[in-house]
């Protein structure tokens, strides 16, 4: 694996974008655990625990391991990623987080407008407090507001959904993916379960 020190990726990078076009406010990237993957250019770098790059493309396309956490910060916003999680993130315009893994972020929104596409699942608009989403094993996220403004969750296109749901200060919603097969029906569900413990102990043991 290709391993770069920060200064020469964000050389690599800002030669890759070119030159010439109107300036604009980039993120800025810090890897705070983990190897984090980077495209730049046509190929793919590795950027080690404590690398900071101040201003990453306005386009980048991030990879993070299962034992990878990064930060991505523009204006009044930062966002922590944990990985196992891909993560494209857009600040031509307003600035845009597409994420698809089964990792999750956390949100701490003050001033600036930030959109968070979770892969076929929903959209989120947060707007100032902190917030949080995290993927399950079944392609469905769960996502949450600690503190501050609702978040408001906003349906992906062709859903159906009838309104925008909004998740309140300690409150947390579960969300599917839009075509998620219907589940087992509860007889045959049964016919697969194990018997429920009658009670527990540590370590876990079976009282029955």
């Amino acid at each position: 694996m290709l391993l770069l020190h920060a200064t020469t990726l964000l050389a690599l990078l800002i030669g890759a974008s070119g030159a010439g076009g109107e300036a604009r406010q980039a993120p800025r990237l810090e890897v705070l655990s983990g190897n984090l993957r980077v495209f730049a250019g046509e190929a793919w770098v590795s950027l080690a625990p404590g690398a900071v790059l101040p201003d990453a493309p306005l386009h980048s396309a991030l990879r993070l391991g299962w034992d990878t956490r990064a930060r991505l910060t523009l204006g009044g916003a930062g966002v922590e990623l944990h990985g196992p999680l891909e993560v494209d993130s857009d600040a031509a315009d307003a600035w845009t987080l597409s994420l698809s893994g089964s990792g999750g972020i956390q949100i701490d929104a003050r001033s600036a407008t930030l959109r968070v596409e979770l892969q076929s699942t929903a959209c989120l608009n947060p707007s100032r407090g902190v917030y949080w989403a995290s993927a399950a094993p079944d392609g469905a996220w769960r996502v949450g507001c600690e503190a501050g403004e609702d978040l408001v969750v906003r349906p992906p296109a062709g859903s159906g959904w009838p309104m925008a749901p909004r998740v309140g200060s300690g409150s947390s919603m579960r969300i599917v993916p839009v075509r998620t097969p219907a589940p087992m029906r509860p007889e045959v569900a049964r016919r697969f379960a194990s018997p429920p413990w009658n009670g527990f102990s540590w370590p876990w043991t079976d009282a029955r």
